[in-house]
């Protein structure tokens, strides 16, 4: 896993999630999505790194069988990057486990300059 020093590095979830979704046949997207959301599990107060690594090698294990996509999951090299927000307070994982909110300000804040330049 590549690291940075003195910075957490989150990547978003819910871009993960729909890379995936996009590699699977529809009459499975619903149960794949559920399943996965029980990966990321950001409530649970003594959900852990261990167990979200556990929790995703069961679902490459499940879903790989029918999705090259899934069984590749596991081992991709930014993997952990995903599961960042395992390190904070279960009280705030909810807020910080996708990124999506901050790309959005990020969209606003370009917007705003490129109006005023």
């Amino acid at each position: 896993m590549q690291e940075f020093k003195g910075v957490n590095h989150q990547k978003c979830t819910v871009h993960l999630i729909r890379n995936i979704l996009k590699e699977i046949k529809p009459a499975h997207k619903k149960e794949v999505a559920q399943d996965f959301r029980e990966v990321l599990n950001p409530d649970e107060k003594d959900y852990n790194l261990a167990k979200a690594k556990q929790k995703l090698s069961e679902f490459c294990s499940k879903w790989g069988k029918h999705y090259n996509y899934c069984k590749k999951l596991k081992d991709r090299a930014d993997i952990d990057f995903y599961f960042t927000y395992l390190k904070y307070d279960y009280r705030i994982r909810i807020m910080i486990y996708t990124t999506n909110w901050i790309e959005r300000l990020n969209k606003d804040f370009r917007k705003t300059i490129k109006i005023r330049n």
